[in-house]
């Protein structure tokens, strides 16, 4: 107990430092993630899932919807398992309102190392699917005037060779009609949003190496 003593208050010494951080950061980790939405300049675990939390509890609530703890650290969770699929792996986004509507989105798939394009129109995403190869489109539905543009983009896509797969994500889902055909997912969650981008490149790794 004599030489438990003098250690524990040497530890605490060399430690307090590390859990005074912390304590701040989980004091005042909104203005922290307004500050750092990325997430991507933070590198230990803790502080680092406290974010992504965040931020994703943020863009769930500007959507309505709530998210629990577990649920909104999750994504990041798996992520982190996962690093290798996600890194370097490529996203073309259309979507035809204002971009600023999914930057957030945009920007944690980023810091997760997903490279993301975004485009605001058909003509626009057939001109970088005509010189890029991208692992998973995602695409709102209702687009430049028609309320069935982006099924009948991925429509026009069936059988190429310049993705592997679409994920509809809408503001809204009518749940008396079922997934697009040829669609991998539809969501409005931001959270199942990122499930499913996980699942895709998942799904492409293991189909190629098979």
């Amino acid at each position: 107990m004599e030489i438990l003593g003098p250690f524990l208050v040497d530890l605490l010494k060399v430690m307090s430092p590390y859990l005074l951080l912390l304590v701040l950061v989980l004091i005042f980790k909104k203005h922290l993630v307004n500050l750092l939405p990325g997430v991507r300049s933070l590198s230990f675990g803790p502080v680092k899932i406290e974010l992504f939390r965040e931020q994703l509890s943020k863009i769930t609530k500007k959507r309505g919807i709530k998210l629990s703890r577990s649920d909104a650290a999750s994504p990041f969770v798996r992520a982190e398992a996962i690093k290798p699929v996600l890194q370097n792996s490529s996203v073309l986004w259309i979507d035809d309102n204002n971009p600023d509507n999914n930057a957030e989105e945009i920007d944690m798939m980023k810091s997760l190392g997903v490279q993301v394009t975004a485009v605001t129109s058909s003509t626009e995403a057939e001109e970088f699917l005509s010189r890029h190869y991208y692992d998973v489109i995602i695409s709102d539905i209702d687009r430049a005037g028609s309320p069935t543009e982006g099924i009948d983009f991925l429509g026009r896509l069936v059988g190429t060779t310049k993705f592997h797969c679409t994920i509809f994500y809408v503001t809204h889902i009518d749940t008396t009609k079922p997934i697009p055909a040829h669609a991998f997912a539809l969501t409005n969650r931001p959270n199942d949003l990122l499930h499913f981008l996980m699942d895709a490149l998942e799904r492409e790794r293991w189909s190629t190496v098979s």
